[in-house]
Order: C-alpha cells, then sequence, then structure tokens
C-alpha cells in the first residue's frame, strides 16, 4: 500500500465521519437566518401598525475627531439645500 492509497482511505474516512456535522451546521445556520428574516418582518409589521417609520442614523465622520450617530435627514440636509 503505498502514501497515495493511504492518504486517499483516510479522506474518504474523513469525509463520511464529517457529513453528519457539517450537514447540521449547515442547518443550524438555515435556522438562524430564518429566525433573523422573521424578527426583521415582525419589527417591519410592528412600526407599520404604530404608523412610525424606524429612523435610519448613519456615522457622521466628517470631524474625524467627533465621530456622532446622525439621523439620515440631518445629514444629507445640507446636501440637499445646496443641491436646490
Amino acid at each position: 500500500m503505498n502514501l497515495q492509497q493511504v492518504l486517499e482511505n483516510g479522506l474518504f474516512a474523513l469525509g463520511h465521519v464529517l457529513r453528519f456535522p457539517v450537514m447540521v451546521l449547515l442547518w443550524v445556520c438555515v435556522v438562524a437566518a430564518l429566525f433573523m428574516a422573521g424578527s426583521c418582518m415582525v419589527d417591519f409589521v410592528a412600526s407599520e401598525r404604530h404608523g412610525k417609520s424606524p429612523e435610519v442614523v448613519i456615522t457622521n465622520t466628517r470631524d474625524p475627531g467627533k465621530p456622532e450617530m446622525t439621523s439620515m435627514d440631518k445629514f444629507l440636509g445640507p446636501s440637499f439645500a445646496r443641491a436646490t
């Protein structure tokens, strides 16, 4: 038996041993993705029922020494004012 046959047999066995844990991990990831999508949908429906839209914030780094979270309207307001 040469080295190539030993390696092929070992990789074949390893593939069979790891098949179940890899499939379990795959399904855990699928369930987690579905859970996150469902959570986002629930938040969206809840905000629609109350008639308010979610506030979108961005990181304002115009002054690198003082980064802050700013609402989208406040951040883009000066840009729209200059464009008109």
